[in-house]
């Protein structure tokens, strides 16, 4: 009896392993080796892409219509955009192609939220909703949810729209699955407010802050929980995990202040110039700052406007020489056609941190970065801020974009 017993539990033990290594989800993803030419096969059409250029993502099991085929010594495409089709070929000796594992995405990972950057600065995070008083407005999706469409899990990323080069958010509702979301790397967008994809429609706390409809066919992507990178994969690109527990420190290891003192940083005031539209100087020479000038160039089609504060500056901003006190300056920069930055550079660690800290206060959250170049954003109805914190030669750049006129 205890023999069998034993031999009961060993084939218990093999099938309980088969189950849990049942074939891993993979993702094939082809992209170009170097600058090449695809050609539609239909159309009396060739497009020129870049190296890195995504020409097909597929995952095992289909669901995202999009296939490859090999013909000859080219590869042909299919891809499905809406409900009309492209077909195109492209030299194989011009594509690699790499193997991705897809792994599950607990929700237990979630947490209060989850916050992923890639390396050139766009942002991801995964969240739990607030309706905050807003609609999900949708009768036959909401079940697939798996959850209280009042308070549901979101995913939210930022991308680059490849025609203008304008940034876009791709966010949406997920499904609970077994525990997990992004199970197979099907991801259906199928969530609009109506009000385009140029904004986010959750604030930074994940509250909702337009209706939501759910009346369109929608579109399927690729995105995917790639647990070997700790990243999100969208569109070609690597969303990495950002660590909270590291988040208020990045970048402050390994660097040491300059010879000068902090006596004081009046910063709270010189940050009112986000959504200040009068003159700058109503503000700044209350707070000790000089006028050095204004500066423009036609190459670049911008105007520089400069005030600095315990040292001297020309007038496109590059400090001169160091006075006694915390050195500061600040530049309202105007390119045609474009909204204004304002950048703030300072020169010790305790006035970068000092800058930090009164971000935070005002709603800014940090996303990402390493020790030469930390980003940040605050969101809002009306539009959102970004800044990024730079290491400069002499000290630390903030440059915050849009700001008020």
């Amino acid at each position: 009896m205890k023999k069998k017993c034993s031999l009961l539990f060993f084939i218990l033990g093999i099938i309980v392993n088969m189950n849990a290594q049942k074939n891993p989800v993979h993702l094939s993803v082809y992209y170009t080796n170097k600058a090449t030419t695809i050609k539609y096969t239909e159309t009396d059409y060739n497009q020129r892409v870049i190296k890195g250029y995504v020409l097909a993502e597929v995952v095992d099991g289909g669901g995202c219509e999009t296939t490859v085929t090999e013909n000859g010594s080219k590869y042909l495409i299919e891809r499905v955009f809406g409900s009309e089709p492209e077909l195109f070929q492209v030299s194989k000796a011009d594509v690699d192609i790499k193997l991705f594992e897809i792994s599950p995405f607990p929700v237990s990972m979630i947490g209060n939220g989850l916050n992923f950057a890639t390396s050139d600065g766009l942002k991801a995070r995964v969240f739990k909703s607030n309706s905050n008083g807003h609609k999900y407005m949708a009768s036959s999706y909401s079940k697939e949810l798996g959850t209280s469409l009042s308070s549901c899990y979101v995913l939210c990323m930022e991308c680059i729209n490849e025609y203008d080069g304008k940034k876009n958010y791709v966010e949406n509702p997920v499904a609970v699955k077994n525990g997990n979301i992004l199970n197979d790397g099907i991801f259906p967008i199928v969530w609009a407010s109506g009000l385009g994809s140029e904004r986010s429609s959750y604030d930074k706390t994940g509250k909702l802050l337009y209706n939501q409809r759910c009346d369109f066919d929608g579109q399927n992507l690729i995105v995917a929980y790639i647990g070997s990178e700790k990243a999100l994969y969208f569109d070609g690109k690597f969303y990495y995990l950002v660590d909270s527990s590291t988040q208020s420190t990045a970048g402050a290891r390994n660097e040491s202040s300059t010879a000068q003192t902090l006596d004081d940083l009046p910063i709270s005031d010189i940050l009112k110039l986000i959504e200040y539209e009068g003159d700058y100087g109503d503000i700044l020479k209350n707070n000790g700052y000089k006028y050095v000038g204004e500066y423009s160039t036609a190459a670049c089609r911008c105007a520089i406007s400069t005030w600095c504060r315990n040292c001297t500056a020309s007038k496109s901003g590059d400090v001169l020489q160091f006075q006694k006190g915390t050195s500061c300056i600040v530049c309202h920069c105007m390119a045609m056609g474009d909204y204004p930055t304002l950048t703030i550079e300072v020169f010790n660690i305790n006035a970068r941190d000092i800058i930090v800290n009164e971000l935070r206060k005002i709603g800014f959250v940090e996303n990402g970065g390493d020790s030469n170049q930390r980003y940040f954003s605050r969101e809002n109805v009306d539009y959102g801020t970004d800044a990024t914190l730079v290491k400069t030669k002499k000290g630390w750049k903030f440059s915050l974009y849009p700001v008020a006129s």
